[in-house]
């Protein structure tokens, strides 16, 4: 009942004064939140250090805390998290939900870090026209590696849903002028990926040999009949004759991972 309790203790009309305040660098002058170091130092060992460690001075009155890495929105949340303050979930977009668990990493927050992460698995925040975005991001926030590979997760899983098994799909992809907007290494790192999602060896996984015995040829050509397509003044696509017992998606992903390694795109 008192943790359920402890969300009042947010409104300042509880009776209960408040011994801190933290104040939003960045942010415009007055914007500032003030709450209770006990109830964070229980919930964050570092917030326990800075509020009641053996080298801090008793406080008479209300401490000022400066906030120079969080916007006063995402910090706010995670007091209202610690303070058990129900929160909806998918109101939050997946910049919010990185600041957020950049925080409770940042506090060892254990739980505040294990519902960010549910939240984005549990809800589709991905599309076709957010994916790169997605990845991006997730580059972004190499170093905090639940996040970054819980976001790659997200954007690789949604890709082969939607390519569908086709490789026309994938080439209709990387050959979007987003792809080509987007950081080349960060989208080889997708397609490798892709690759690993799969767990595909190099070998072809209908003839078992690599080079593919009965798509390799045809692939190249395949992709030299799309560039002709793409210089052409709306011409009529061809009719392509395909071995579809080799050439799929997955071997042309191959194709490319081997290419790109080759190029030194990706290691």
């Amino acid at each position: 009942m008192a943790a359920e309790n402890l969300s009042n203790c947010l409104d300042i009309s509880c009776g209960i004064p408040t011994d801190v305040k933290f104040l939003f660098i960045k942010e415009k002058i007055g914007k500032e939140l003030k709450a209770h170091k006990f109830p964070l130092a229980v919930a964050s060992d570092v917030f326990q250090r800075a509020f009641y460690g053996s080298m801090k001075k008793e406080a008479t009155e209300e401490e000022d805390v400066k906030i120079v890495d969080a916007s006063m929105e995402v910090f706010k949340t995670m007091v209202e998290f610690i303070y058990n303050k129900e929160l909806n979930w998918n109101a939050f977009d997946l910049h919010f939900l990185s600041s957020l668990y950049y925080l409770g990493d940042k506090y060892n927050i254990a739980n505040l870090k294990a519902s960010v992460l549910n939240s984005i698995a549990d809800h589709q925040r991905v599309n076709m026209e957010n994916v790169l975005a997605v990845v991006t991001l997730a580059e972004e926030n190499v170093n905090l590696y639940p996040l970054y590979e819980q976001l790659y997760q997200m954007s690789v899983a949604f890709l082969d849903i939607n390519f569908q098994g086709s490789y026309k799909e994938v080439v209709k992809f990387f050959s979007d002028p987003k792809s080509f907007e987007a950081d080349p290494r960060i989208v080889a790192k997708l397609m490798q990926k892709l690759l690993v999602f799969k767990s595909l060896s190099l070998s072809c996984s209908n003839c078992g040999k690599f080079p593919c015995l009965d798509g390799e040829d045809q692939l190249w050509r395949i992709l030299s009949q799309e560039q002709e397509l793409g210089a052409s003044m709306g011409t009529p696509a061809p009719t392509l004759a395909l071995d579809h017992r080799c050439l799929n998606w997955l071997t042309f992903m191959k194709m490319l991972g081997i290419f790109l390694v080759a190029v030194k795109l990706v290691p």
